[in-house]
């Protein structure tokens, strides 16, 4: 996150690190015995702010490019991925995009396991003003993550839509 606030000229990331909150899970797939098919149906973007994951061996996670193909992560033990999470594509007003994925495990006696880390802010995310101008006028409302995490839950949109931020704080 450092790095991306710094890119942007951005000097506010100590406040947004002192509010941050992290969640460490433990996630294992496998192939489901009782569909044919070997994807995941449910590709989504992270609500949170940015998800850190790190897997074993077993290949899985899938993720879409901007032409709307997917492609494979190649996991060795030394490596992870970093995706930013739809609060970060409020934040930057939408010069960050969500990593939309998918899990795909292909061997019935494969098992997949990942470590997540997914950070989430406390208090208010706001677009930094700096990030707003003519070219790119303001995308979304402040909100409160929390919240936006509470509207998640209880959405009927939460399957159906892409970028469920722009659904809930969209201006």
């Amino acid at each position: 996150m450092r790095m991306v606030f710094d890119s942007y000229g951005q000097k506010c990331y100590k406040s947004y690190a002192d509010a941050a909150t992290l969640l460490l899970r433990f996630l294992k797939y496998k192939k489901p015995h009782d569909v044919k098919s070997n994807i995941n149906p449910i590709a989504h973007t992270d609500k949170s702010f940015i998800s850190f994951l790190h897997q074993n061996n077993v290949r899985g996670l899938e993720v879409m490019t901007k032409d709307g193909e997917w492609f494979t992560f190649e996991p060795s033990p030394s490596s992870f991925m970093i995706m930013a999470g739809d609060a970060f594509v409020a934040w930057s007003n939408g010069r960050i995009k969500a990593c939309y994925h998918r899990v795909a495990v292909r061997e019935e006696n494969e098992v997949r396991y990942s470590l997540g880390v997914f950070s989430y802010q406390k208090g208010m995310i706001k677009t930094p003003d700096e990030l707003i101008d003519e070219e790119r006028p303001q995308q979304f409302k402040p909100f409160d993550h929390v919240d936006f995490l509470c509207y998640r839950d209880s959405s009927d949109n939460r399957v159906k839509a892409q970028s469920l931020i722009k659904t809930y704080w969209g201006v």
